[in-house]
């Protein structure tokens, strides 16, 4: 809960993957959260709405993961304690019609890595991520 109440107040510029200043002290609290259990990996998943070309919204949405994966690693939280992924429009948790559910899907969330396996094939959906959103020049992306 507290982890979720915090990931609420990560937001990014506009069609960009540069967080703003005001996410900046919830990640922090995250940071905090996340260094009481170094023992889990976490996937942090990218999520957009569905406004806009497919592709970019998933590489946009990686991008964006991978930002917030970058901040919570200068702030000591292990390389091999984080994965960041994309998943585009291809999850909502809102309908996309309204401002108000577009705004809900335009999310970052953490999930739990269960096992070695899942680790591994994210690790590897992570790095071709990293090789489209570089050639894809993403704004604000440091990939």
């Amino acid at each position: 809960k507290a982890l979720k109440k915090e990931l609420s107040g990560i937001n990014f510029k506009s069609g960009s993957a540069e967080l703003t200043t005001d996410s900046y002290t919830h990640l922090l609290n995250i940071a905090e959260f996340l260094k009481r259990y170094p023992y889990l990996k976490y996937e942090i998943q990218g999520h957009t709405d569905s406004r806009g070309d497919d592709n970019y919204n998933l590489l946009l949405s990686a991008a964006r993961a991978s930002s917030v994966r970058e901040f919570l690693q200068k702030k000591e939280i292990p390389d091999s304690q984080m994965i960041a992924i994309g998943y585009g429009e291809t999850r909502p948790i809102a309908p996309n019609e309204g401002a108000a559910g577009r705004a809900q899907n335009r999310r970052v969330q953490f999930e739990i890595i269960e096992s070695p396996d899942t680790y591994e094939k994210l690790k590897l959906m992570q790095a071709d991520f990293r090789e489209q959103v570089r050639d894809a020049q993403i704004k604000g992306s440091r990939m």
